[in-house]
């Protein structure tokens, strides 16, 4: 399995938020989808970046959220331009797999209305029954959840097994134990990371499970952001601790936010 990661967008937060050892001044984490190129079924998109369509929203509470976030799309992919890439189209993909519903990992579903999609069913049922307001809390838009009106494949309708690493039991959602969805709580309803093998190294893709790389190793990540941000503060740690294990076991770590590795971080 190889994988490639995209741009999409830049977000600007103050580093104190992010890691208690950064400064205050005003960092710039990139928003990154990634797709996977199967060797026989083809590439799967994961996640889907923000989309100019969104942004542009007028909704109060949508332009309340990116006011605060201020993304910059600017020469960001989108998953068609990213696929072209590759030499594929919309129309090669596999499937889609949703790490979770936030804004910058679902908001380009319109471009691949198509595609199979891949995700915890159970989250999205939580999501969609609840109140507008409500749903505000975990940082999820009516607006992005349309496009996911048909539903996703649940990852527990797909065989559970052993990845045989620190991060414990995932689900074998393509069927022959190449790719697995390892459930990473804390951040938001329903959040997943996706471990695959590149050279016979497991590679886990842990989406949100921090922010930034140096706050995921060296166990930084802010009291207040993670109790203000994080749907399950206590399950986002326990999901720390064992990407923390993977890693010191000799797996590789990517995040969504920082285009750093953990081996990058390790050198």
């Amino acid at each position: 399995m190889k994988a490639h990661f995209f741009i999409n967008s830049r977000l600007f937060a103050r580093g104190r938020l992010t890691d208690s050892g950064a400064p205050w001044s005003k960092t710039v984490m990139p928003v990154r989808f990634a797709v996977l190129e199967h060797p026989s079924l083809g590439p799967i998109l994961v996640d889907t970046g923000d989309a100019p369509h969104m942004i542009a929203e007028k909704s109060p509470a949508l332009r309340f959220y990116y006011d605060v976030l201020k993304p910059d799309l600017g020469d960001g992919h989108t998953p068609k331009s990213a696929l072209s890439d590759l030499g594929h189209t919309p129309a090669d993909l596999h499937s889609v797999v949703l790490t979770h519903y936030h804004a910058d990992h679902i908001a380009g579903l319109p471009e691949i209305m198509d595609a199979d999609l891949i995700g915890d069913r159970h989250a999205l049922a939580r999501l969609k029954a609840m109140s507008r307001l409500r749903r505000l809390r975990h940082a999820v838009f009516h607006q992005h959840l349309e496009p996911l009106a048909k539903g996703v494949r649940g990852f527990d309708e797909t065989p559970a097994v052993r990845s045989e690493t620190a991060l414990g039991d995932g689900f074998d959602i393509l069927g022959d134990q190449s790719l697995l969805a390892i459930p990473l709580p804390g951040h938001g309803l329903g959040h997943h990371g996706l471990m695959w093998r590149e050279a016979d190294r497991p590679v886990l893709y842990a989406a949100d499970t921090s922010w930034t790389m140096a706050a995921l190793m060296n166990d930084s990540l802010p009291l207040l952001t993670r109790g203000a941000i994080f749907a399950q503060s206590r399950a986002g740690r326990d999901s720390e601790d064992r990407v923390r294990a993977f890693i010191a076991e000799g797996g590789l770590v990517h995040l969504c936010h920082d285009e750093k590795s953990s081996d990058d971080i390790a050198r």
